[in-house]
């Protein structure tokens, strides 16, 4: 299991569809698609209940999913405190463009 793949399942479970994930991503949802089947295919077990457009946790989806968020804040946690001031915050800032363009640089 990547940590990759967690966070792609972790999207998709709050999500209805695969291109809500994918949105949330910045991915395709070929590619958010195939991080769940590789997930699945590791683990020998479907995790969502699919339908024509939206996904469902399973039972095996709920107990990864409480899981995988445990992960993922360990390994951002250990991440943060391994690289202590150099660590970055990942954030992104929407508005107009020209308030953007011109208070862009401040922001960030």
């Amino acid at each position: 299991m990547n940590l990759g793949d967690l966070r792609v399942f972790v999207s998709a479970a709050r999500r209805p569809s695969l291109g809500a994930a994918a949105l949330e991503m910045h991915l395709t949802p070929s590619a958010i698609s195939k991080a769940l089947r590789r997930l699945e295919d590791e683990l020998g077990k479907p995790l969502f209940d699919r339908s024509a457009k939206q996904l469902a946790l399973n039972d095996s989806g709920r107990l990864l999913l409480e899981r995988a968020q445990t992960l993922l804040a360990l390994a951002d946690q250990t991440r943060a405190d391994l690289m202590g001031e150099q660590a970055a915050i990942d954030s992104r800032i929407a508005g107009p463009a020209v308030l953007l363009w011109r208070h862009g640089q401040m922001l960030s």
